[in-house]
């Protein structure tokens, strides 16, 4: 049971990024580009990775204060960061798109690498049923 488990999250990676990137490439042709700040961080609970709460100012000077759907080891509070957002819905934004570039590199390499192994292990277990 184990290795159509590791192989279905290898999926569920590939596929988030998929996902995630279609946002970003529907927001980079779209979106426009603002200067934002790390406000403060929120956390779900203990074991959670805080997330950052970002601020920006919108080109028809809307102030937006609003969680980050994800997390990147430098952000700091106070650091500055460059979204690109939606105009006509500007809660709708992404970090640092070359951040996020390399984030979604290591998702599609954990992916497949969890495929690869979960598919090795079959194999090994259905030869090692054979004899």
């Amino acid at each position: 049971m184990t290795p159509y488990i590791i192989v279905i999250i290898g999926i569920g990676f590939i596929l988030l990024t998929y996902v995630q990137r279609k946002k970003y490439a529907s927001l980079l042709k779209k979106g426009k580009q603002a200067d934002g700040i790390v406000f403060d961080f929120e956390s779900g609970g203990q074991d959670s990775p805080a997330y950052p709460i970002i601020r920006f100012v919108t080109e028809k000077q809307e102030w937006v204060t609003k969680t980050a759907s994800m997390n990147l080891p430098s952000f700091k509070q106070g650091s500055k960061v460059t979204v690109i957002y939606d105009p006509e819905n500007p809660g709708d934004f992404v970090i640092n798109p070359e951040s996020a570039a390399f984030l979604q590199i290591v998702f599609i390499v954990l992916g497949c690498a969890a495929i690869i192994g979960g598919v090795c292990l079959l194999l090994f277990q259905f030869y090692s049923a054979k004899q």
